[in-house]
């Protein structure tokens, strides 16, 4: 029977409705809100339901899109000429992988009935969109595999047009990341961090002085942006033996954005603004070639698309190509180089000649682009082109130049061929504190991990090994080039880049592994694009929350962990900038974790075209077992996945809450004398928001000594919460030697930054036996929310607690 495409014989397959009502008990099981709390080994949870019919309903939508699907698919493989017995197996068979979803309501309900870890638990409610996008990915996958005669059909003709649209779209990407961090600097602060100041003075010494000495701008405090010279160049430079002060910062990229930074003096523009479009223009330029690149080794325009989308939109290239650093122009300059190395026939000097140029340049965007370099120059002898005399000259007179300038540059700065030591931030070129940190600590670390931020590129590195594979030349100095830029920046001791957004020192890697992502989608198996799939959408997701709040990514901030309302990011995974006190815990972590990524990395060079449904099922069930086993080691290693640090953690608590439809159910699971109420209490420590002339209490680093006679004002502020709409108590409790009825000061809640009170209390020596409190609902989210504490002068006080509680509707 069919109807409009549609043939309802697959239906009458159990498996089909098996895998129905997996779909449908994972989507029932997504609106109940659960709260989770540990104390002394055991365990409870507390699930929150809506009203019995909305995820019944939910459930039951689910199971019919799956089976409307299944109708579907039953149809479409009739239509590629499958005879119907046949159609309608396959279709079903095609299902099985689905039934791995049944595990994720089992990780969230069996370890609170055992007394076991609860990151199964936590992984299930934070990660499950993962999960059913990889089923959803896998029966698509087995129905593809079902007609065989569809896969590896011939690609069109090249298509020439994609190149400029390529690089148009990925300027048009950029420039928007541009408005969007202007419009954070306008709302925050001015967004400029790390070493971007200093590139900045170079380039408008260059633009306006047309020389590197900056002492001008020093005595001068001449500038044309917010900063002064005096305040931040120190450190950052010296003096030279004939009295000009140079920064250590080398000048490759100044030199870049001079033109563009001179332009927006003239237009009378910010000269910064006009400065990040040479970076956009870099950034897209690096997009470009990663499509070039693909294209040249797949010979195919899909697996190449999907490398430059790789590298336009993921982290750590997307805010890059925003920033004054010199990682996406070495980026640009080193895939540019190699590219022209690949392509250029025997004789063809002139393209060795630009390959020469750009080669020859890496090292003045910073020392240790001279191993990229190096790479290349073996490359260059590798693909043979030194047999051409012409060829030989014109690769490496540029090289040799460039090394002879270099080696004059650093002997007039610091009197020897190579800078020391002791002008990097850390003192050191190799890391004192242990290879592992650096090498582990660059990928999986919590705040400065690339793999964090941009899962997908463990894809790509998988996709290097079927380059490897498949085209041993290529493959080999891909890798050569990815594992220069790694290696380097992992035995650094300053391999987290600073206070910078995180994996600044891989920026340069960001293209060979993005041409991996075209060659594993060309040549891996199937679970390769599954793979793909869904790491890049984990990867999407870290992308836009970064674009949502840039500026939590400056400073070593765990900033993925403020979107979850499990601490999966701060606890599971190594800290070692953040938790530097835990050395041994964060290289146990980081094992796990690089064992998980290994095996991933395995599993994406494993597989075949044949249709296998069991095997994907098997497969799926492995992953799942593997992440929540990893999870339950680091959980049991490190602070543990209910050590809640992060304020923010509470608020996504509170603002699912919120979305609950009032009247449901409530469930709970484990010990009874667990009690998950503290989840409810957001505590704001007082000393963390402090102002003016008071005094972190010399008994309880928390509390605050407010003293008598200072001028009547607000001294605790500044905590800019944004709350969900709800109910509320603020209570702070407070203590004065004065127990009179004249006022000693007052409570208040404002937001937008103090611009709007919504509530006040003033409060006398009489009211400070107990907690002073304030009860507020919000009926919409509030936005930089602050609960202040201000005095008279009248008398000393004391600020020993303050708290916001949710409070039940």
């Amino acid at each position: 029977m069919s109807f409009l495409g549609f043939k309802l014989g697959v239906l009458r397959r159990p498996l089909v409705w098996l895998a129905g009502l997996a779909w449908g008990l994972l989507a029932a099981s997504r609106w109940a809100v659960v709260m989770a709390a540990q104390e002394g080994g055991q365990s409870a949870v507390i699930w929150r339901w809506p009203l019995w019919w909305m995820p019944l309903t939910l459930g039951l939508a689910a199971w019919l899109a799956q089976t409307l699907a299944a109708a579907w698919q039953h149809g479409w493989l009739s239509r590629q000429g499958l005879e119907e017995p046949r159609a309608a197996r396959l279709a079903a068979l095609a299902w099985l992988p689905s039934l791995a979803l049944v595990l994720v309501p089992l990780a969230e309900l069996l370890p609170p009935l055992y007394g076991g870890s609860l990151a199964p638990l936590a992984l299930s409610r934070e990660a499950w969109p993962l999960v059913a996008l990889a089923a959803a990915g896998a029966v698509l996958i087995q129905t593809r595999l079902a007609a065989p005669e569809l896969l590896n059909k011939p690609d069109p003709h090249r298509r020439y047009w994609l190149s400029p649209v390529v690089f148009i779209l990925a300027l048009v990407l950029f420039a928007g990341v541009g408005a969007r961090l202007t419009q954070v600097s306008n709302q925050v602060g001015k967004f400029m961090g790390g070493d971007e100041p200093q590139y900045l003075f170079n380039t408008h010494s260059l633009a306006v002085d047309h020389d590197l000495d900056l002492s001008e701008e020093i005595f001068l405090r001449e500038n044309s942006y917010y900063l002064d010279p005096a305040k931040v160049i120190g450190g950052h430079g010296g003096w030279t033996a004939d009295g000009r002060w140079i920064s250590k910062h080398r000048p490759g990229l100044p030199a870049l954005m001079a033109p563009f930074y001179a332009w927006g003096l003239y237009l009378g523009q910010g000269p910064r603004k006009t400065a990040t479009v040479c970076l956009w223009l870099l950034a897209a330029w690096m997009v470009t070639e990663v499509f070039w690149l693909g294209r040249l080794f797949t010979k195919r325009d899909g697996p190449s698309l999907l490398g430059a989308a790789g590298a336009a939109l993921a982290l750590p290239g997307l805010i890059y190509s925003n920033l004054a650093f010199p990682e996406i122009a070495a980026a640009a300059f080193a895939v540019s180089s190699f590219r022209l190395l690949r392509a250029a026939e025997p004789g063809r000097w002139g393209l060795l000649f630009v390959a020469g140029l750009l080669a020859a340049y890496l090292p003045w965007f910073h020392e240790r682009f001279a191993v990229l370099s190096v790479v290349l120059g073996l490359y260059f002898l590798a693909r043979g082109h030194w047999r051409s005399i012409k060829g030989l000259i014109a690769f490496a007179l540029p090289c040799l130049g460039s090394a002879w300038l270099l080696y004059t540059y650093f002997m007039w700065l610091y009197g020897h061929p190579f800078p020391g030591q002791e002008i990097h931030a850390q003192g050191h070129y190799l890391n004192p504190r242990g290879f592992w940190e650096g090498l582990s600590g660059i990928w999986v670390d919590a705040g400065e991990g690339m793999l964090t931020y941009g899962a997908v590129w463990l894809a790509g590195a998988a996709g290097l090994l079927w380059l490897l594979r498949r085209r041993l030349s290529d493959g080999f100095w891909c890798l050569a080039m990815a594992g220069a830029v790694y290696v380097v920046a992992g035995l650094f001791a300053d391999w987290f880049g600073g206070i910078n957004p995180p994996s600044r020192y891989l920026v340069a890697a960001v293209p060979f592994l993005a041409v991996g992502l075209a060659a594993g989608a060309h040549w891996g198996p199937p679970r390769f694009l599954l793979f793909v799939a869904v790491l890049g959408a984990a990867s999407l997701a870290a992308s836009f929350w970064v674009m949502h709040y840039p500026s939590a990514v400056y400073g070593h901030k765990v900033v993925l962990g403020s979107g979850l309302q499990f601490p999966l990011i701060d606890n599971l995974l190594p800290a070692f900038i953040f938790n530097d006190q835990a050395p041994q815990v964060n290289a146990q972590l980081a094992i796990i974790w690089m064992l998980v990524a290994f095996a991933a990395l395995v599993a994406m060079n494993l597989g075949n075209q044949n249709f296998g449904p069991g095997r994907s099922l098997a497969g799926m069930v492995l992953a799942l077992v593997m992440v929540a086993g990893a999870g339950v080691a680091a959980d049991h290693i490190g602070a543990g996945v209910l050590t809640y640090g992060n304020p923010a953690q509470r608020v996504v608590l509170w603002n699912r809450l919120s979305d609950l439809p009032p009247g449901g159910r409530t469930w709970r699971l484990g010990d009874p004398d667990v009690r998950p109420k503290a989840l409810m209490e957001l505590p704001l420590p007082p000393a963390r928001y402090q102002h003016g002339p008071v005094n972190t209490a010399p008994d309880d680093p928390q509390a605050l000594d407010i003293p008598a006679g200072i001028k009547p004002g607000l001294y605790v502020w500044g905590q800019y919460l944004a709350l969900p709409p709800g109910r509320y108590r603020a209570t702070a409790v407070l203590r004065s030697p004065y127990a009179g009825p004249e006022q000693a000061g007052w409570i208040d809640l404002s937001e937008n930054k103090g611009q709007r009170t919504l509530l006040t209390r003033k409060f006398s020596g009489e009211q400070l036996g107990g907690p002073v409190s304030l009860e507020f609902a919000l009926k919409r989210w509030a936005t930089n929310l602050e609960f202040r504490v201000g005095t008279t002068g009248l008398a000393p006080l004391r600020v020993q607690t303050m708290n916001i509680t949710r409070l039940e509707p």
